[in-house]
């Protein structure tokens, strides 16, 4: 282990997070706020502090780094951004507790959109936006922001690149990952910008939403993340136009960011022909006609049914957790039917949460190839994503996630359920923060109800748990194995 390396990389992702609380100091500004701006500013003066006494120890002119090490960057950069992240809250007292705006600051920049918080109406209006502003964050990913603007060599960034974004398979657009990184927010960026200025301009003419909601839950739709201005989430603006608008970028932002470069480059046929992409449109509309039909005896009608079916599985399957419907009310059969939905999740390279529907893909096309296996055994069964042959580590790495994250899940629901807390709630609550979804399945966690019924250490808990899940596991794992800190392992 380089330490120094660790430290230098560390330190200038801490330096130039400062920027960032330039922007809700400015909304404190804009609505004056005055007496929060202090708070902004003292959070910003740890991030560039710490990051110039990381810096400094590196003296070396070589800034390579390893694999070791860019796993040991990345899952410390998101555990420490996040512990002077939420600083504001507890300075300012909007978040009395410490470990409760840990854990907001979490659920924000691992885009989870888990909270909390009882009375969102009433924050004041610059802590609305860093809470939103997290999310947005974190969506694209923090680290492939600062890779944009980060000196280093391109082999060690395409390390950071590489573990910090979600999914089995991660591959450059271009030559040099910082082209790539400068691409993929530049579209993040466009998206966010349109869905901003529909709101706004909807919000003009009817009146229904105001440029400060437009603008927050513009954020959060493009982190996939799901903090709303109010605890009545989208429900709110009662306006089929607003969740329209919603489900569209919803569904915009849970879809694999390479296959947009790829339609700007006019390469129409591979976009079409990706399996990922099929599967994907395929489960989402099985699962609205699921939902639909299961909740028409509910609604009393098929269109009413339709409209908050749709919103829900489509704020599911991205992993953003907006709520137009508390669907907790509705039948088991839709919940079961969501729950599948919260697993599975969105596409890889989204900025979407869940298991990856890459993944789910591959593991099934392994079961297959091993029933065949069986049924012959000498034969030689290849899996194949996109046409091209998975060789046998893909494969394996797959199979070892899963495996992993269904350990995690286990353990995580057992946790919480030391303190009598039911199995449901435990289970749903573990699944919806590794898989950073929002709200649980019950009337304690779910869109009405929020994480404050839990103590001070499964909030704690739970906040690792969402990290493990935004980072897919291992970057946060690793970080607390022995040999990863050995110099000479």
């Amino acid at each position: 282990m380089n330490y120094k390396i660790v430290g230098y990389y560390l330190g200038h992702i801490l330096r130039l997070m400062t920027a960032f609380l330039l922007l809700p100091i400015i909304v404190a500004i804009c609505y004056g706020e005055f007496s929060l701006i202090l708070s902004f500013l003292a959070a910003a003066a740890v991030y560039f502090a710490l990051g110039c006494v990381l810096i400094s120890f590196h003296k070396e002119k070589t800034r390579k780094l390893g694999n070791k090490e860019a796993l040991v960057v990345v899952g410390l950069a998101w555990i420490v951004i996040s512990l002077i992240g939420a600083l504001p809250f507890t300075l300012s007292g909007t978040i009395a507790s410490y470990i409760d705006a840990f854990f907001e600051t979490v659920s924000g920049f691992t885009t989870t959109g888990a909270t909390i918080l009882t009375h969102i109406d009433d924050l004041p209006r610059s802590m609305l936006f860093w809470r939103s502003f997290t999310h947005w964050l974190g969506g694209m990913g923090i680290l492939v922001f600062i890779l944009a603007i980060m000196p280093g060599t391109d082999g060690s960034t395409f390390a950071l690149f590489k573990f910090e974004s979600p999914g089995p398979q991660v591959g450059k657009l271009t030559s040099k990952v910082r082209w790539t990184a400068t691409i993929l927010y530049i579209i993040y960026l466009c998206f966010t910008l349109t869905e901003i200025l529909i709101l706004a301009i909807y919000g003009a003419c009817s009146g229904k939403i105001d440029f400060f909601d437009s603008l927050l839950i513009g954020l959060s739709t493009a982190g996939t993340g799901g903090f709303a201005p109010s605890v009545h989430s989208i429900g709110k603006y009662d306006s089929l136009f607003v969740e329209i608008v919603v489900m569209a970028f919803m569904f915009l932002f849970s879809i694999n960011f390479n296959l947009y470069y790829l339609v700007i480059l006019r390469h129409f046929k591979v976009v079409f022909g990706n399996e990922e992409l099929r599967f994907y449109l395929i489960y989402i509309i099985l699962a609205i006609v699921a939902v639909t039909a299961g909740n028409v005896g509910y609604f009393g009608s098929v269109l009413s049914s339709l409209r908050y079916s749709s919103f829900a599985v489509l704020t599911i399957v991205s992993s953003t957790g907006f709520a137009s419907y508390d669907f907790t009310l509705w039948s088991s059969f839709s919940q079961i039917i969501l729950l599948c939905c919260m697993f599975i999740g969105s596409m890889a390279g989204s900025t979407g949460g869940g298991f990856k529907m890459s993944r789910f893909i591959i593991l099934n096309k392994s079961i297959h190839a091993h029933f065949l296996n069986v049924l012959r055994p000498n034969s030689i069964q290849i899996v194949k994503l996109n046409g091209k042959a998975l060789n046998k580590d893909e494969v394996s790495s797959v199979e070892k996630y899963f495996a992993v994250f269904a350990g995690i899940v286990a353990i995580s629901t057992l946790f919480l359920a030391l303190n009598g807390t039911d199995l449901f709630t435990t289970f749903t609550c573990t699944l919806t923060c590794i898989n950073n979804m929002g709200p649980g399945f019950t009337a304690l966690t779910g869109p009405s109800g929020s994480f404050a019924i839990f103590e001070w250490y499964e909030k704690l808990w739970l906040s690792i748990v969402m990290l493990i899940g935004r980072l897919e596991i291992f970057p946060v794992l690793l970080l607390f194995l022995p040999q990863t800190w050995k110099k000479n392992f």
